[in-house]
């Protein structure tokens, strides 16, 4: 059976994350080709906006096996300082389950538990892996098209 639900962010320290966490990184991480950024996560970071409550993680699990997660920074926006956004940091389903509307769920059920802390909800995907149609069918409206220049 899958579940959904959201977690402390704690989950981001444990083994299984992690596993999951680089099989994402190595799909669809924005520097895997690059010979100059690496993959270093700041843990302390992570760990700090969790202690702050400004983590959401909210995670899917067949039974009790990880089998996704999306998670979210929330923060005042720089330039819109009256509006909370919870900030889409990271959305990943493991490919086998990736049909039967899992990801879908998962990020509804996510939305669902944001809506009243928030005032906006971000999505973020990979150009090669894009996920438009269950933006759309969210809700969620295109933004913003961003480039990147490796120096």
């Amino acid at each position: 059976m899958i579940t959904f639900q959201e977690e402390s962010y704690i989950v981001m320290f444990t083994p299984e994350f992690w596993e999951m966490a680089k099989k994402h990184y190595r799909e669809v991480g924005g520097f895997k080709d690059s010979n100059k950024i690496k993959l270093s996560v700041n843990w302390g970071m992570y760990k700090l906006l969790g202690k702050q409550n400004r983590i959401a993680m909210f995670t899917a699990k067949e039974d009790t096996k990880l089998i996704g997660y999306n998670f979210y920074i929330i923060a005042n926006h720089p330039h819109y300082q009256n509006a909370i956004i919870a900030e889409a940091d990271s959305v990943y389903v493991i490919p086998k389950f990736r049909k039967g509307f899992i990801g879908y769920k998962l990020i509804k059920y996510s939305v669902k538990c944001l809506l009243d802390r928030v005032d906006a909800i971000t999505l973020n995907m990979h150009i090669e892996h894009k996920f438009d149609s269950i933006a759309k069918r969210l809700g969620f409206k295109p933004l913003e098209c961003k480039y990147i220049l490796e120096t």
